[in-house]
C-alpha cells in the first residue's frame, strides 16, 4: 500500500468534505490504492495559528461556498482538532487518474493496478472543479475515512509498512462494528 501526505485542512476536505482532486507539481502515472496521510500541523505557540493554515482554511471555505456545501452537514472542525489528527493516517482512496489545467487526462492508459481506468468526457470536467488549482491532479474515488493512526509521512507517494496496514486493518474492522 502506498501514502500520500497531505496537509490540513485539505486531507480534512479530502476524507470529509467531498475533495476529489489532489493538486500536485508533480506527474504521477500510479493508479490504485492510498492511504491519506495529514501532514503535521505544528501547534502555535500563544494560541496564534500559522497564517498560512488561515489562507488554505479561507480558499477552502471559499470553495464549500461555491459548491453550495451545506457546512452544517460537515464534521465540526477546528485548528486544534486538525492538529490533534495531523502526522498520520486519517482516511484511504484510489488515485485513477492524473489531469492537466487544459483538461488532459496525462495517465489514462490502463494500468495493471485498475483495468477499469479509462478516459471519459466526465473526468474532462474535472479540470473545471473547484478543488482543482495545480499543475497536477490526482482524481480520487472511493475515499473513506479511517481511525487517525500515528505514522510519519514523507514527500512523494511512500510505502506503508505491513504493521501499519495491519493496526490500520484491525482499528477499521472495530469501528464498523460500533
Amino acid at each position: 500500500m502506498r501514502g500520500l501526505s497531505i496537509r490540513h485542512p485539505w486531507a480534512w476536505a479530502i476524507v470529509h468534505a467531498g475533495k476529489r482532486i489532489e493538486n500536485r507539481d508533480w506527474y504521477c502515472d500510479y493508479r490504485g490504492p492510498v492511504l491519506i496521510h495529514a501532514s503535521k500541523l505544528r501547534l502555535p505557540k500563544r494560541d496564534k495559528i500559522p497564517a498560512e493554515f488561515v489562507s488554505e482554511w479561507r480558499a477552502m471555505q471559499r470553495i464549500l461556498d461555491v459548491l453550495g456545501v451545506d457546512k452544517q452537514t460537515l464534521p465540526a472542525v477546528s485548528f486544534r482538532s486538525l492538529a490533534s489528527t495531523s502526522g498520520g493516517i486519517v482516511g484511504r482512496a484510489r488515485i485513477v487518474d492524473c489531469i492537466l489545467p487544459e483538461g488532459g487526462i496525462v495517465g489514462s492508459r490502463p494500468r495493471e493496478q485498475d483495468s477499469q481506468n479509462r478516459e471519459s468526457p466526465e473526468r474532462h470536467r474535472l479540470a473545471d472543479d473547484p478543488w482543482y488549482m495545480g499543475a497536477y491532479g490526482f482524481v480520487l474515488e472511493d475515499v473513506e475515512p479511517l481511525p487517525f493512526v500515528a505514522y510519519p509521512g514523507a514527500l512523494g507517494l511512500w510505502k506503508v509498512k505491513d504493521r501499519v496496514m495491519e493496526t490500520i486493518d484491525r482499528l477499521a474492522g472495530a469501528n464498523q462494528c460500533h
